[in-house]
């Protein structure tokens, strides 16, 4: 079995980057967008969601999915025309305002593997957008308590992918309680709590040099 890096290197402290701004708000119970961060390339798994959409499509037609990123649209969105689905899936390129995505949005979506920091998922989950992340190996895995602040998903396992994001698309109200545990986890990544882990790492390096 595949062990995570804590394990093989159980002396790594990490530390995550800061949210500088965090929100002041949460999003809205009302937003009826799913947003989903990575690039237009295979291993983002774009396709899975388009797949996943053609289904959850059918029973929420006043839903968006937005897949927001870099490179050749063009493939993604011959699926999507392909599948009739131009108005319920939108492209966007990474340069996007990110800020106004989150604000407008109910859920984030995240199948890549790419984002190791989890840098996307800790921008949601301080807006209070619970996250439904594909379980694969990685950092990002680590801000997701499966059913208290969003969901694990199975790596790509299309059913549970439409699943997940139908019982949040339903339920308006579970969909906030998800969200409000998320933005609650976020806190501890202020500016201020960062640079005070990483002095408290600093005293700790430095204290042990000197005992050597």
């Amino acid at each position: 079995s595949q062990k995570s890096w804590r394990q093989i290197f159980p002396k790594i402290v990490a530390i995550r980057p800061p949210i500088i701004d965090f929100p002041e708000n949460p999003v809205s119970k009302e937003n009826c967008k799913v947003i989903v961060w990575g690039d237009f390339v295979k291993e983002s798994r774009f396709d899975l969601l388009i797949h996943a959409w053609e289904k959850i499509g059918r029973y929420f037609p006043n839903w968006r999915l937005q897949l927001c990123g870099n490179g050749d649209q063009e493939p993604y969105k011959k699926i999507i025309r392909e599948k009739r689905l131009s108005k319920l899936i939108l492209c966007y390129p990474q340069s996007e305002n990110r800020s106004e995505k989150y604000s407008q949005s109910a859920i984030l979506v995240h199948t890549s593997e790419h984002d190791i920091y989890g840098g996307a998922i800790m921008e949601a989950m301080a807006y209070g957008i619970p996250c439904v992340v594909m379980k694969v190996p990685g950092t990002p895995n680590e801000l997701i308590k499966n059913e208290e602040n969003g969901f694990l998903i199975k790596p790509d396992h299309l059913m549970d992918l439409t699943i997940k994001l139908s019982i949040l698309i339903r339920n308006a109200d579970y969909r906030q309680k998800l969200g409000s545990k998320a933005r609650e986890n976020m806190r501890i990544y202020n500016l201020d709590t960062t640079m005070k882990r990483w002095l408290k790492l600093l005293d700790e390096i430095e204290t042990k040099k000197k005992h050597k």
